[in-house]
């Protein structure tokens, strides 16, 4: 069994490097430093969306459908309120505070729909994805809010020793992700809740709290890949991300976060996301 788990867990890599080996040989321009940081920074985004819907699937309750409106709520009213003056410090991070909460608010509903009232998870995110994208709409009213911030335009294009700052917060939320998940007792219950949550609460676990926990992480994990998407286009606008809950729960299943619960990790998470952006 352990000899099964370590070939898959080294497939994914394999296929990455596969796919590499490929392509640098189909282009010779794709080995290049400025090819392989373009498409570190295309998969950041992708990678921060996955790791959040990671703690959803883990838990076993189905797929959130959700997080592509949440992304496009939150950066919509964040732009709104940093818009009314770019130049204000505070103006901005008021904005940037108030798209976290607005994601942990949604992410909480979606949790508590799930872990309390018994509901599907994926009926649930898809009604409530519908709501949210509509809010979005009538709080638009179809306008695009642009010239935002140079610190919100900063994470989306800016670079620090040369790579690209999106792909330095992929990278910091990648390794807290793994400690968290990897070495906290806080991280080991959605493992535990997504193998059978009645065991979990017979350990001692609330495994309701748990499920509404990892909503509310997949939709904070959506609001921060927002921010970064708004300051690479410089622009906000309720359409944003219709596709975006696709691809995160792709990325996670070719990483090998199980469909059915309780079996993940981050770093199959990261060949998914980057394999896909290949």
């Amino acid at each position: 069994m352990k000899n099964k788990e370590l070939i898959a867990k080294l497939s994914r890599p394999a296929l990455v490097l596969l796919i590499c080996v490929v392509l640098s040989i189909a282009s010779p321009n794709f080995l290049t430093k400025t090819n392989i940081l373009n498409v570190l920074r295309q998969s950041s985004l992708l990678l921060i969306m996955s790791l959040g819907m990671l703690f959803a699937m883990l838990l076993g309750k189905g797929l959130d459908l959700s997080i592509g409106a949440t992304l496009a709520l939150s950066s919509c009213w964040a732009a709104m309120i940093m818009a009314e003056d770019p130049s204000n410090v505070w103006l901005t991070i008021l904005g940037v505070g108030v798209s976290i909460v607005v994601a942990l608010i949604i992410g909480a509903i979606n949790g508590s729909l799930v872990a309390y009232f018994h509901l599907p998870a994926m009926l649930v995110t898809y009604g409530t994805r519908q709501i949210i994208r509509g809010i979005a709409y009538l709080q638009m009213s179809d306008k695009v809010v642009t010239f935002l911030p140079r610190a919100i335009t900063y994470i989306g294009t800016g670079r620090i020793l040369g790579v690209g700052v999106p792909i330095w917060i992929a990278g910091l939320l990648t390794v807290i992700v793994i400690f968290i998940l990897k070495k906290t007792a806080f991280g080991r219950r959605f493992f535990l809740v997504g193998a059978n949550d009645s065991t979990a609460n017979f350990s001692g676990i609330n495994s309701k709290k748990t499920i509404v926990y990892g909503f509310m992480i997949n939709a904070l994990f959506a609001a921060i890949a927002g921010l970064i998407y708004i300051g690479r286009l410089n622009a906000a606008e309720p359409q944003l991300g219709p596709d975006f809950h696709f691809n995160a729960i792709a990325a996670c299943a070719v990483g090998g976060v199980s469909m059915s619960g309780g079996t993940g990790d981050p770093f199959g998470v990261v060949c998914g996301a980057i394999i896909l952006m290949l």
